[in-house]
């Protein structure tokens, strides 16, 4: 109802009409790059829109054939063998669609798209499923090959299909299992080096994956909706771990755990289960996660700030706050993203603009922290364009919680 295009049973039952009159097919699967996101970010009635206006795209570049939605942000279109267009023209043809952003009333959003597709195969019995199958493969190739392009279906590809699939399952049992453990990174004070704050980072170990990278687990956690069990256990595992230290802790929130309605209660609960200190906790946010509903967003930072819980707006310089949006939430901190920090040794204009991002901060009274220290002179530099503190590589990578408590105490004498 909401694309006007057929639905899920309406494809198959029209691929196996054309299967069993001898018609050699070809199916292309794709998913909306960055859909969850800005369903997230903008809302649900921006979400119906964007749906509408990539429906409306696909549609209009395959008009002799049919174009369905199967479900959420996933689209197919099957092409017949005597129709003009190929899948490679189509593919290329989506792709560079996409790269024009979808207009939502004053918005400009840009999303990508990911495409698989896969050709039927007449002496498979079960030729509906199995193309569908394929074709689905194909497309999470696309995915994990940087999204945003199409890959063919080829046999090897099911080999590292399986793997994804286990992989998510066996995430699941360790989210559900409590085996996802936390380290911890140090944040010193800019002038003294020393540690006066740790950031918790979720570590995944399986006995069949090995360590597996937070870039490859994040992103399925998020997938498979696992990001909220996940971050509600390094929270409590953090504030447990941290409680008896010195410091304060710095915990990033997943924009499905800001929104969630249970957030505060949640939150509250652990800190009485912990009895951590709420005025040395300190949630981080993107930016990305106030442009949805300012209001609410400001709301929720407000009855956690209640409890004495403090809002850190990480990555900032990577998205699209403004400065409306610094006076109208309440934030204590911003954290400059890495990218800002990298060339500040050897270019005059990546200094200038840490300059003018901590002057910034300061006419809105918050404190500023550096990410991605990895050099004295990038830690000089931080500190003399006014940062508060300091959080890199130079300082201490992420560790458990036992060896933190044990390295912090000569941070600064070994980093001077």
């Amino acid at each position: 109802m909401l694309t006007g295009l057929p639905n899920r049973r309406a494809l198959m039952a029209r691929m196996a009409v054309a299967v069993s009159g001898g018609t050699r097919l070809t199916l292309l699967l794709m998913d909306l790059d960055g859909f969850k996101n800005a369903n997230d970010v903008y809302g649900h009635s921006a979400g119906d829109l964007l749906l509408q206006n990539a429906a409306a795209r696909i549609r209009n570049l395959a008009r002799d054939v049919t174009v369905a939605r199967l479900g959420g942000d996933e689209f197919a279109v099957l092409i017949p063998s005597e129709a003009r267009v190929s899948a490679t023209e189509l593919c290329v043809a989506i792709l560079h669609a996409f790269r024009e952003p979808l207009r939502i009333g004053a918005y400009k959003i840009r999303l990508g798209i990911s495409i698989g597709y896969a050709v039927s195969d007449p002496e498979r019995t079960d030729r509906e499923s199995e193309l569908l199958r394929r074709a689905d493969v194909a497309m999470y190739a696309a995915k994990a090959a940087g999204r945003n392009c199409f890959r063919a279906y080829e046999p090897e590809l099911d080999d590292s299909h399986r793997l994804r699939v286990q992989m998510e399952n066996d995430l699941r049992l360790a989210v559900e299992e409590g085996r996802i453990s936390v380290q911890y990174q140090p944040i010193v004070d800019a002038a003294t080096f020393e540690v006066v704050a740790v950031e918790a980072l979720a570590r995944w170990w399986d006995p069949v994956h090995g360590n597996v990278p937070p870039d490859v687990f994040i992103p399925i956690a998020e997938m498979s909706g696992l990001i909220t069990g996940l971050g509600r256990h390094v929270l409590l595992t953090a504030c447990a771990a941290m409680r008896d230290s010195k410091f304060d802790l710095a915990v990033n929130l997943s924009p499905a755990q800001f929104w969630d309605g249970e957030l505060l209660r949640e939150v509250q609960a652990i800190l009485q289960e912990t009895g951590f200190p709420p005025e040395r906790l300190e949630l981080e946010i993107t930016e990305s996660l106030m442009l949805r509903q300012p209001q609410g967003a400001c709301e929720i930072i407000d009855g956690l700030r209640a409890l004495g819980v403090r809002f850190a707006l990480d990555d900032f310089g990577t998205g699209f706050a403004g400065i409306a949006y610094l006076r109208q939430l309440h934030f204590d901190r911003l954290k400059i993203d890495k990218a800002f920090i990298t060339a500040i040794e050897s270019e005059r204009r990546a200094q200038d603009m840490l300059v003018s991002i901590t002057g910034l901060a300061r006419a809105c009274n918050l404190d500023v922290c550096a990410e991605g220290i990895e050099t004295a002179e990038q830690a000089r530099i931080a500190l003399m364009s006014g940062c508060n503190r300091l959080q890199g590589w130079l300082f201490g990578r992420p560790q458990d919680a036992e060896h933190l408590l044990a390295f912090s105490s000569d941070t600064a004498s070994r980093v001077a």
